[in-house]
């Protein structure tokens, strides 16, 4: 009987995750272009820098004290993504949260934001809980399936085949061949024009029903 994976890096390849950060995509692209959630604007000069992390946590809650009488509130934590820039990793990679407080202005010894406390009653412990947004150890394309995009491109000409050539294959996971381009533009354009002949065609030559989705990204170009 097949098990549910327990970490987007067994999803990804089959395989338990090794004790160190897992070098796997994240499956949700639409994170590229998010900011840090864990930068403090104002303090040690710092901005919110590009997310180049992200953390996935569960629903929880966390109890907060109330008044000076013992009692506590429970604040419930929506489950999803939270994102980091490469400095605030660092600090989080080491469970430094003293010195990242430091770092972003806190007195000494403050635990700092009340925010990071929350993420870190809701963040799913264990190795392959850290996904790299950038520079990531993807699946590859396999050849029947860039074969098979390449050869649906060729069938256009004009605008749309301008739009397609641009498009760079990226991973093929659970079923979906993701691909970027340079802007936000070109994924509307494919998206509203020629995008669901394009996958029809694709699955036609591929022989199955593997979806497509585009995103959009600068370094891309």
């Amino acid at each position: 009987m097949n098990q549910t994976p327990h970490t987007p890096f067994e999803a990804l390849f089959g395989a338990p995750a090794p004790s160190a950060d897992v070098r796997a995509a994240p499956m949700h692209f639409e994170s590229v272009g998010k900011s840090c959630d864990f930068c403090i604007d104002g303090l040690a000069g710092a901005t919110h820098e590009p997310a180049v992390w992200a953390y996935p946590c569960g629903e929880a809650v966390r109890q907060v004290p109330l008044g000076d009488f013992g009692a506590t509130v429970d604040f419930p934590i929506q489950a999803g993504l939270w994102y980091a820039c490469a400095r605030c990793h660092r600090y989080i990679k080491g469970n430094g949260w003293a010195a990242l407080a430091k770092a972003m202005g806190f007195p000494e010894g403050d635990a700092g934001s009340d925010t990071w406390q929350a993420f870190r009653v809701a963040r799913k412990k264990g190795p392959g809980y850290a996904w790299p947004l950038i520079d990531a150890k993807t699946p590859d394309v396999y050849p029947a399936a860039a074969n098979a995009w390449r050869d649906v491109v060729a069938e256009y000409d004009g605008e749309a085949r301008t739009a397609l050539d641009s498009v760079q294959l990226v991973t093929v996971i659970l079923g979906t061949l993701y691909g970027r381009t340079a802007t936000e533009e070109t994924v509307g354009y494919l998206r509203d024009t020629v995008g669901p002949d394009v996958v029809t065609r694709f699955q036609t030559r591929l022989g199955n029903e593997m979806n497509v989705a585009l995103y959009a990204d600068a370094s891309a170009s």
